[in-house]
């Protein structure tokens, strides 16, 4: 057996989840001030979509290249 147990892993998505629930929550609260303020949640949050695919596409790449 190696790696973290069932219920550790279980716990740990269990907390994802819920940061993800209140990153939501938080959003909603804050995107109500303005226009401005909703402009620069889809800002981030688009940018941080293009970073993980970029990261995944760069290591699928250097995989490529190394073999």
């Amino acid at each position: 057996m190696s790696g973290w147990s069932t219920l550790k892993v279980a716990m740990f998505q269990l907390l994802s989840g819920a940061t993800a629930f209140i990153g939501l929550y938080v959003g909603i609260a804050v995107s109500n001030f303005s226009s401005e303020v909703q402009q620069w949640i889809f800002i981030v949050a688009a940018a941080m979509f293009i970073y993980v695919a970029l990261c995944d596409v760069v290591c699928f790449i250097s995989l490529l290249v190394r073999h």
